[in-house]
């Protein structure tokens, strides 16, 4: 019998779920409601936060490795899981849910000048296979960024891309760009890409440094584990959630996160990473942080990913999100100012992203950090950050595979 299990998620984490699930192949097919609203009761309140919602197909039996592999990387301590049965629809269809699953966008069709079948006694070789967690990364593309707009069904599967609108400017998106920039490195032997994917590594540094886009091609190019508090900061603040609200009164006047919450924030993530290796984003930030840090890990390679003020204010002033996951900079803007090119959203700008606070934030987090980089003095790496994200990673991966 084929299954479909709901999964709710904040919306920013969606696609990474759903590429995480098509990579590991449990699952044949995963559809994105971008955005819905939920209601919960939460110690004696009556809460709501906006949500995406992940329609996952899979056969019956892989049900509780579809669970296992959402558990893995979902934000959430327990997230909400709910499985259906379905007993009719499209025949051929509900055939390839149940089939082994593999990544690609719709059964595929018999050639007309397909050859002759192999004789029953004579079984076909199986195709060879990269088992490796990212090696579907070109063919899942649309798992890393949703295509159309809130209240639409968003197919995942490979081959599901929609056509472009009439008359909209096509621009470079953020998942083509990200491809791009991967695609500049060759790709890393097997036995460099375990190597790496079992480090614990740590991206320090200014905000507006680009700490976030190398974490996230770090990520996708050894198989590490992403773990960003200030992008998780940044959910709970858009869910309206009572974390969030507290964190919107320090990210309004331009100030970090007190340290204490940050610390129980990190080691909910790092308390269920097992053997997999990560990289932490922006995190610590302070002395109080890594000396939290140390006591439960030890970080392998510490990177101070740094630029001059005048380009850090010049990013952060000029910064821009949609809730699809899509970020904008002076490097990449928009086509059309204040619109995602990936889902046609309004974008937004961070709260203390606005003018009046990027300096106070600057001069917060130099204030800092002088005791951080004391800290790491014997494992840190300095890495110029006023280059383009492509020359980062790649100076990055060189680093890490020397």
């Amino acid at each position: 019998m084929v299954r479909v299990v709901l999964v709710t998620c904040p919306p920013e984490r969606a696609s990474e779920i759903a590429g995480h699930l098509l990579t590991q192949r449990v699952c044949a097919c995963v559809n994105i409601l971008p955005s819905i609203t939920s209601r919960y009761w939460w110690e004696g309140r009556l809460e709501s936060a906006e949500e995406s919602l992940l329609i996952i197909k899979c056969d019956a039996a892989q049900v509780d490795a579809v669970v296992a592999q959402v558990k893995e990387v979902h934000p959430y301590e327990v997230p909400e899981v709910v499985a259906l049965p379905v007993d009719g629809g499209n025949r051929d269809y509900l055939d390839w849910v149940r089939s082994a699953p593999r990544t690609g966008g719709a059964a595929p069709k018999p050639s007309p000048d397909a050859q002759p079948a192999v004789p029953a006694s004579t079984p076909a070789p199986a195709p060879a296979q990269d088992d490796s967690p990212f090696a579907a990364l070109e063919e899942i593309d649309r798992a890393f960024t949703p295509a159309v707009g809130a209240n639409t069904m968003v197919m995942v599967a490979a081959g599901a891309v929609p056509a472009p609108k009439p008359g909209r400017v096509q621009s470079l998106s953020p998942s083509e760009a990200f491809r791009q920039i991967l695609g500049s490195v060759p790709e890393p032997s097997a036995e460099v890409r375990a190597r790496a994917g079992r480090l614990r590594i740590v991206l320090i540094g200014p905000p507006g440094a680009g700490k976030g886009t190398q974490a996230k091609l770090l990520a996708a190019r050894y198989g590490l584990r992403h773990i960003s508090p200030g992008d998780i900061i940044l959910k709970a603040v858009r869910g309206g959630t009572e974390f969030g609200r507290r964190a919107q009164e320090y990210t309004k006047a331009g100030r970090l996160v007190p340290d204490e919450e940050v610390n129980a924030l990190v080691q909910q993530y790092l308390g269920a990473l097992g053997e997999s290796g990560c990289v932490l984003d922006g995190f610590p930030r302070t002395l109080a942080q890594a000396e939290s840090l140390a006591a439960t890990m030890k970080p392998d390679c510490v990177f101070y990913i740094n630029a001059p003020q005048e380009v850090l204010i010049d990013r952060l002033t000029k910064r821009s999100y949609c809730d699809c996951g899509a970020a904008y900079g002076p490097a990449r803007p928009p086509a059309k100012a204040g619109v995602c090119d990936v889902c046609g959203g309004k974008l937004f700008q961070r709260d203390d992203d606005q003018p009046r606070h990027v300096l106070t934030r600057l001069d917060e987090y130099n204030s800092k950090t002088r005791e951080l980089l004391r800290f790491y003095r014997d494992r840190l790496r300095p890495v110029d950050a006023s280059q383009t994200m492509g020359d980062i990673f790649r100076q990055l991966c060189k680093l890490l595979e020397k």
